[in-house]
């Protein structure tokens, strides 16, 4: 007997993927007003407005485990925190569309 079914890893995984890399674009997007932080007369792009909101969204709950540690985080468990952030995004996506196709 499967502990876990390999077609619900495999989409975990593709989802989780993705899921990561819309996260580092959003993240990108979001920094792009950083270049122009030290003029107060400077509005934020809609662009780095929409990547901001999106890359909190997508960082959820690794951004909140993150600063519940403080500042001193080595980079290598943030990005852990960060891969398994997306990974449990994939399987909460997988699973809502394994449900659905069930229900049909």
């Amino acid at each position: 007997m499967r502990i876990i079914n390999l077609t619900f890893l495999k989409r975990t995984l593709l989802w989780g993927g993705l899921h990561f890399v819309v996260t580092l674009g959003a993240l990108l997007a979001s920094l792009e007003s950083l270049g122009h932080f030290d003029d107060p007369n400077w509005e934020p792009s809609l662009i780095s407005k929409i990547g901001e909101t999106a890359s909190n969204v997508l960082l959820f709950p690794a951004a909140n485990i993150m600063s519940s540690w403080g500042g001193g985080i080595p980079d290598l468990l943030e990005w852990a925190v960060t891969i398994a952030s997306s990974l449990l995004w994939g399987a909460g996506i997988t699973g809502l569309l394994l449900c659905r196709r069930n229900l049909n």
